[in-house]
């Protein structure tokens, strides 16, 4: 039996330009509309003064996780890569 794993090509110097001082919610709606997304994104940002993300892209951080093993039950650790700015 064969068995592969297909991972989306997130072009995430992209994304970091397209949200960069967007309001969260305005940021998750982007992300969920413009990438091959299973699930709402998350977006997190600390200190949360403005409620919105930073005015530089080179200070938003990209979290990439496989989240393909939680939806489907199998028994693994969810696979995570942070891009750094």
């Amino acid at each position: 039996m064969a068995e592969g794993l297909a991972v989306a090509d997130l072009d995430v110097e992209q994304i970091r330009q397209a949200i960069t001082f967007m309001p969260i919610g305005e940021a998750q709606a982007w992300i969920s509309q413009n990438t091959p997304t299973l699930s709402v994104p998350g977006v997190d940002v600390s200190p949360n003064w403005l409620g919105r993300l930073p005015l530089f892209p080179y200070r938003i951080k990209i979290n990439i996780i496989d989240v393909e093993p939680l939806i489907f039950g199998e028994d693994r650790v969810a696979d995570s890569q942070v891009v750094q700015p």
